[in-house]
């Protein structure tokens, strides 16, 4: 396969997406905002970069790019994101919201787990229920035996 997204030799479907961790329900990295790249939808990326904002002390947080090593071609088909900042907010503070807003204009998916899905939810559920009931039993057993 000669382009980055599409479907692959395996029929992996790959697609342009994000992640927004200050957003998801969980927070896997407190270091990084929003992480995007080019994502296959049932497994793997072809590359990924992060941005997060930090504070230099002028008052406005300031986004950092961090690319990794395997990621420069998925970096040189980004080229209409960087164009579209550079054009919108021409070396202005940009917040992660209208990044992320940026992102969406360019056809990027948002991938991120904002809910913790219904099967954990009804796992920790049941397991509540279980820890539940043998408290019960620890309490009942511990009545008859004070009787």
């Amino acid at each position: 396969m000669n382009k980055l997204t599409g479907y692959d030799e395996y029929e992996t479907l790959y697609v342009r997406g994000y992640h927004r961790f200050s957003k998801a329900y969980h927070n896997l990295y407190d270091d990084i905002s929003v992480m995007f790249g080019i994502y296959g939808i049932n497994e793997g990326t072809k590359g990924e970069m992060s941005v997060k904002w930090e504070d230099l002390g002028h008052q406005h947080l300031t986004a950092k790019l961090c690319v990794y090593r395997d990621a420069m071609i998925v970096l040189a088909s980004f080229n209409d994101v960087f164009q579209y900042i550079a054009k919108k907010y021409e070396n202005k503070h940009y917040s992660e919201e209208q990044f992320c807003k940026c992102l969406d204009e360019c056809g990027f998916i948002d991938l991120t787990e904002y809910e913790r899905p219904l099967a954990t939810r009804k796992e920790e559920m049941y397991k509540k229920q279980e820890e539940m009931w043998q408290h019960k039993q620890r309490e009942m057993k511990l009545k008859k035996i004070i009787k």
